[in-house]
Order: C-alpha cells, then sequence, then structure tokens
C-alpha cells in the first residue's frame, strides 16, 4: 500500500511541475541538478536529460561577481529564499530575462540542497522598454510648452503685463501651481526613462553640499508654508568638506527627500535636516513627524510607481518615482540609502555619499 501511495505521488509530483509555465529544477548541496522539469526546454532551450549533472551554470553565470557572492550568501550561508531578476542564455546562444527563485532545502539546520524556479521575463521586459520609451517621448514633447506656460504665467503674476485683479490673480496662482507640479511629474518621468535605458550620465563639479542644502530648503519654503511646517538644520561642527559630484543629480535627490517630508507631513509638522561628516562619507538624513511608513509597505517603498495606502490617502499628488529615482542614483555615487519610520509619528530617510563618488554611468547598477 506504501508503494502505491508513493508511486501516486510522484505521478502528482511530476504532473505538477510539468504543467508549471516555469522552469523548476532541484539540486543537491553543491548545486548540481539532479531533476529538470519539462518546462527547461522551453525557457533555458535545454531537455530535462541534458540538465542533469550540470549545475545552472551551463544556461547562466553571466551576472557579475557580487551578484553571485550575494546569491551563495543568502541560500547557503543565510538560509534563506533568494529573488532576483537576471539574464540568461539559452542552448542556442540567445539572452534572455528571468525571473528567478531559490529555496534552500534544510533538514536539521543543514542544507540538502535547493529548489529553483526560473521564468522567461523577455517579452514582459520587452514591453516595458517600450512604454519607457514612450514616456521619454512623450515627457520631451510636452517639456517644451509647459516651460513656456511657466514663464509667461510668472510674467503675468508678476504683473508686467498691467495690473491684475484680485479674482484674476487667485486663479492664475492656482494655475501656476497646476503647472509647477506637470513639470515635475514630467521630470520624474524623464529622469526614470533615462534611468532605465542607462542613459543618465552624470557631471561632477565641486560641490558645497550644505549650501546646495540650504539653496533647496530655499526653494521649497512656499510649499513648507502652505502646511505651516517649519524646518532646522543640524550641521556637523566639523568641516563639512566639499566633493566632486553632480550638483544637478543631487539637487534632484535632495528635492524629492525634502519634498516628501513636506507632503506626508502633519498640519504644523517639522523637518529637521542633519548632516553629518563620518570617517569616509557624509551623512544626510531628513526627518520628518508625519504620517509615517505602514510595516507591511516597507519592502516596497523604493520600488518604481510604488506608493504606500497611507500615502495615497494623505494625497492624491505624486507618482511613487521619486524615492525610485533617489535610490540609483544614491547607489551609482557608491552610497547607501534607508530610512526609519513609525506610523503616525514619522519617518527618517538617510543617504551616504563616499568622499570620493563613483563616476559615470548612473544607471548602470540597475
Amino acid at each position: 500500500m506504501t508503494d502505491i501511495n508513493d508511486t501516486r505521488s510522484n505521478n502528482l509530483f511530476r504532473l505538477a511541475t510539468d504543467n508549471s509555465f516555469n522552469q523548476i529544477i532541484f539540486t543537491d548541496a553543491d548545486g548540481k541538478i539532479l531533476y529538470a522539469n519539462t518546462s527547461s526546454k522551453k525557457v533555458s532551450g535545454y531537455n530535462p536529460t541534458e540538465l542533469i549533472g550540470h549545475t545552472p551554470k551551463i544556461w547562466g553565470g553571466l551576472m557579475n561577481k557580487s551578484f553571485y557572492e550575494n546569491l551563495w550568501k543568502t541560500i547557503k550561508m543565510e538560509k534563506k529564499t533568494f529573488r532576483s531578476e537576471v539574464v540568461n542564455r539559452n542552448k542556442t546562444g540567445d539572452k534572455y530575462f528571468a525571473s528567478i527563485i531559490i529555496i534552500p532545502i534544510t533538514e536539521k539546520n543543514e542544507i540538502q540542497g535547493y529548489i529553483g524556479v526560473e521564468q522567461d521575463i523577455t517579452d514582459i521586459r520587452e514591453l516595458d522598454k517600450k512604454k519607457t520609451e514612450f514616456l521619454s517621448i512623450a515627457s520631451h514633447q510636452l517639456r517644451t510648452p509647459l516651460g513656456s506656460m511657466r514663464w509667461n504665467l510668472e510674467m503675468l503674476l508678476e504683473e508686467e503685463f498691467g495690473k491684475l485683479p484680485a479674482d484674476a490673480k487667485t486663479v492664475l496662482k492656482q494655475i501656476y501651481e497646476s503647472n509647477l507640479r506637470m513639470i515635475n511629474l514630467v521630470n520624474d518621468y524623464l529622469s526614470v526613462s533615462r534611468i532605465e535605458q542607462g542613459r543618465v550620465f552624470d557631471e561632477p563639479k565641486s560641490t558645497d553640499i550644505s549650501k546646495l542644502i540650504k539653496q533647496v530648503a530655499i526653494e521649497i519654503e512656499t510649499e513648507a508654508q502652505k502646511k505651516s511646517v517649519v524646518g532646522e538644520m543640524r550641521f556637523d561642527k566639523t568641516v563639512i568638506p566639499k566633493i566632486t559630484i553632480d550638483p544637478k543629480r543631487l539637487h534632484e535627490v535632495l528635492h524629492n527627500l525634502l519634498t516628501n517630508a513636506i507632503k506626508y507631513n502633519r498640519k504644523n509638522g517639522k523637518i529637521i535636516i542633519k548632516v553629518e561628516r563620518k570617517k569616509n562619507f557624509i551623512k544626510i538624513s531628513i526627518t520628518d513627524n508625519g504620517i509615517g511608513i505602514p510595516m507591511k509597505e516597507k519592502k516596497k517603498i523604493f520600488s518604481k510607481y510604488f506608493r504606500a495606502v497611507n500615502a495615497q490617502l494623505n494625497t492624491n499628488e505624486g507618482t511613487g518615482l521619486g524615492l525610485f529615482i533617489v535610490k540609483s542614483y544614491v547607489e551609482a555615487w557608491g552610497g547607501k540609502v534607508g530610512f526609519e519610520s513609525q506610523v503616525k509619528k514619522g519617518t527618517t530617510f538617510y543617504f551616504t555619499l563616499p568622499l570620493i563618488p563613483h563616476h559615470g554611468n548612473l544607471s548602470k547598477n540597475l
């Protein structure tokens, strides 16, 4: 009876794995393949029998060294599930994009083997690429007329063409504010499309970070006053050195973090901007006492287009792109970005910049 049950279990197992659209493999503790389902042929181009005894390097191994170091650290040392997107090469030599999950199999806390699941996401990536190209073209086309509207509205508000009735001036201010929001939206879309297309090359200059922070704070002062939000700057007593970095991109990082601190703050709230000099880097932190970030949504906060539920309820404004841009730039410079948050108490976003930042393509790490 036990043999019959085992046979049925094995048949059900094979039916389940072979009917999956994804490639599924089992390996031993050294990564040698013991089993591969029939979908392996569709995904990697190899028949299951061709994979037995080999490691996944037969169709993989194209990512950089640090990627695989992190992979093995996660599944072998930490004994945790690893998820990522990779570029692999199929049997015919064509590269494709794949989403992978690797799960360690343990017994008495000892690794016995691994389960690997791989999905071909090339079509999804191609669709995403076309969407990015469309957004880039559309944003470029919108940028010029929006900029022209801004300058004309500013001239009208400054009454360069004559005095305006109070009611007309109020309406023009509302149109002007909507125009600025549209310009910020277009700039965010342009930044993201450049990052995704690998076209963000920085223009490093000697930059006074303290001075740049003060400049951005002045620019957003009007937004802060609308919510009666006050700011406080705490600069390290140690001299903050100038660093060679792209001031335009750093301005974008600071602007995104500070506008978020205002947008998601409470009425009569407070923002603290702190700059510290460490041994080999500078740390900048921005603290608010606003709505905070729910625990279950913290993992997604730097994802593209993501906005926490309480953020959506707080305001309709926002694209969910700002923090994605911040993370992309900071990590490309060789820095780190993170946050601490409690719901209804506030959030601190912080990032570090090495005293000698990396230069070149700010989207190469994606």
